[in-house]
């Protein structure tokens, strides 16, 4: 793939992780709208009488699944491509090749560690600085994942407005995580490019020397 091509991938793929930056911000400030309501509820009123209706939430959860989907997509073709191109510059030597380089993400156990090495080998050959941004942005991605994971399965057996105050601090921190990591996902990609676009432009000079 072109580099231009590249950059418009990676363009694509940011607006796709502020789309999801933007509904994990909304869910992080409407839980505290949430929680203010639930307050002044009884302790014992049915979780069923507090959530909001099941269309509503239908709706807005199979939206935010459909972008995090597509970005995820977009995520794994731009790992592959730029792996790709990575791999065809003469003065760099990748360890791990475009198909294996996607194919991590979905082999068990492996995908709680190799696709951090696949991410952290791509910024160590085209970005300067140190990986720290890539070892917090998996570091957030398994906290956020796992521990919103913890939450949704406490909601499901919620029974009052009482047992949903109590795990609210775990469900506010879950969704702070969440805007944090995409955050981060946004400068880690905009720093490889920022990298890659300087390694391409070299390896194209020496191919005319």
């Amino acid at each position: 793939m072109k580099t231009k091509t590249l950059a418009k991938l990676s363009y694509s793929l940011i607006v796709a992780i502020s789309i999801c930056l933007l509904f994990q911000a909304f869910f992080f400030v409407t839980a505290f709208f949430e929680n203010n309501s639930y307050k002044n509820l009884p302790s014992n009123n049915s979780i069923i009488d507090i959530i909001p209706s099941e269309k509503v939430v239908y709706i807005v959860s199979t939206t935010q699944m459909i972008t995090i989907l597509l970005m995820f997509i977009l995520f794994l073709f731009w790992v592959y491509n730029i792996n790709k191109n990575l791999n065809s510059f003469d003065s760099v030597k990748m360890y791990y090749n475009p198909t294996w380089a996607v194919a991590w993400f979905f082999i068990p156990i492996a995908f709680f560690y190799k696709p951090f090495h696949v991410i952290e080998e791509i910024w160590d050959k085209t970005s300067e600085k140190y990986s720290n941004t890539v070892k917090l942005w998996w570091l957030l991605v398994l906290s956020s994942t796992f521990l919103g994971k913890f939450i949704i399965n406490l909601l499901l057996r919620l029974f009052n407005t009482d047992q949903y105050n109590r795990i609210f601090i775990s469900y506010t921190i879950t969704d702070g995580l969440g805007v944090f990591m995409y955050i981060v996902f946004i400068l880690m990609i905009k720093e490889i490019m920022k990298g890659y676009i300087i390694k391409s432009n070299d390896n194209f000079k020496q191919l005319l020397k």
